[in-house]
């Protein structure tokens, strides 16, 4: 076979990848969809229901700093100036006064190549050199893809206790600027700084300091979580398989936790230290309009609409709801948390998880939102001795056990002093009978 028919089957092979990727997607999208008409959430009548809706967030454009306790603004200029933001997060939300700082003490690493992005997180799987360079050379080539149709791509990830991992290349992409220069670039560091502090204080922060963390990093489901944004195929062997069923339950149960705190800390963070970016990234208003885009097409697209939109105003909206009403309300948007990336610039679940953690800002204080989202995050699970419909019943029926339903929950409480971290956890455990974290009881 030429070289001319080499490269022709492999562009045919790529092309019906990708149609069986669309397909997937298409098929995945449809399952969304009959999941959220399943939901029992409850919809006011139309007219109501606009008004309500166009209603969210019309006094919720301010950005509220905590008081620094530091310079306001942080330079990226080398280790030096990513340990400087460790700190100051630190001292932001003063982590000190309830936790050791030392489980953050791990490296921010800043990769000028793609190879070098992939490798850490390549390293993390038992698999022989051979087939982690074909991986890795795979991986790289769709970077270069995604980055050359989209502009786009993976920013960073978060290895919990090793290294969070910044992909140099993506961010000098088409700029002519070599990697390690954007580092002091007054319009890039700025952009490398707040993915640090998304993978890093986001993710890694959870990861170290929640108990769903410690569980999630000790049954390695923080692996799986990786493999399936790098779009890696785990082994299939019975207790590889089963871990991936446990980790998307529980993915689909803490989404909105996990990116919402993260993303809500790389915009907050991002304004207070950098002036850099807007804060919230996401509005009411643009969640809205990415719901009505659903195609008309879509069977039942209005019923599905409504119910989005009531479950918004069921976890936004100012009446007294049950924390029955509550999960079931993050149940429905849950079955649509990876939709509307090219609407919202990013899935469904980063932007409701920004808004729950803005929510929590206001009733609580900002000082309190990462406390928020520990005590959200304090469930464990039996994992070796729960069956897969065990851990999905308890997800789906207890809202005490659900991290995206208790984040909820928490974001409406009313606190007497605001920023109060003590008074969050004495309301949280009497008032919603959840679990606290020891440390901050």
């Amino acid at each position: 076979m030429s070289g001319l028919d080499d490269m022709k089957a492999a562009l045919e092979k790529k092309l019906d990848e990708r149609r069986a990727i669309h397909v997937e997607r298409t098929e995945k999208e449809s399952a969304d969809f009959r999941a959220v008409l399943m939901s029992g959430i409850k919809i006011p009548p139309p007219s109501e229901l606009t008004r309500r809706v166009d209603a969210l967030g019309s006094n919720w454009n301010k950005t509220e700093s905590v008081l620094p306790r530091t310079t306001g603004l942080v330079e990226i200029s080398g280790s030096a100036g990513l340990k400087k933001i460790d700190e100051t997060f630190s001292q932001l939300f003063e982590l000190h006064s309830f936790y050791s700082t030392d489980r953050l003490a791990y490296p921010t690493v800043y990769s000028t190549t793609l190879e070098d992005f992939y490798t850490p997180m390549l390293e993390s799987y038992d698999v022989s050199q051979t087939t982690l360079q074909e991986i890795r050379n795979q991986s790289v080539e769709e970077a270069k893809i995604v980055a050359r149709e989209k502009g786009g791509g993976v920013w960073g990830y978060n290895l919990p206790g090793k290294g969070a991992y910044l992909n140099g290349w993506l961010f000098t992409y088409n700029k002519n600027i070599p990697p390690l220069e954007a580092l002091s670039n007054p319009e890039l560091a700025p952009k490398i700084a707040v993915i640090a502090i998304h993978e890093k204080l986001g993710h890694g922060f959870l990861a170290a300091y929640s108990t769903l963390g410690e569980v999630k990093t000790r049954l390695g489901l923080d692996r799986i979580e990786l493999a399936h944004r790098f779009g890696l195929r785990e082994a299939e062997d019975p207790v590889s398989s089963l871990r991936t069923e446990q980790h998307s339950l529980i993915f689909n149960a803490s989404q909105f936790l996990e990116e919402g705190w993260a993303t809500w800390l790389e915009t907050f963070m991002g304004v207070v230290l950098f002036k850099f970016g807007d804060h919230p990234n996401h509005s009411f208003k643009a969640i809205k309009a990415a719901i009505n885009s659903i195609p008309e097409y879509v069977p039942q697209r209005k019923e599905i609409v409504d119910k989005l939109l009531a479950s918004m105003l069921t976890i936004f909206g100012e009446y007294r709801v049950s924390p029955e009403d509550l999960l079931t309300a993050t149940l429905t948007l849950e079955a649509m948390g990876g939709a509307f990336q090219d609407e919202l610039g990013q899935p469904l679940r980063y932007a409701i998880g920004e808004r729950m953690m803005v929510q929590a800002a206001q009733n609580l204080g900002p000082l309190c939102v990462p406390y928020a989202a520990l005590i959200a995050a304090n469930v464990t699970f039996d994992l070796a001795s729960l069956g897969l419909s065990d851990l999905k019943h308890l997800l789906t029926s207890d809202p005490r056990l659900n991290p995206n339903a208790r984040l909820a929950a928490i974001s409406r409480l009313q606190l007497t002093e605001r920023n109060n971290v003590r008074e969050l956890a004495s309301r949280a455990s009497e008032e919603l009978n959840f679990s606290i974290p020891p440390e901050i009881k």
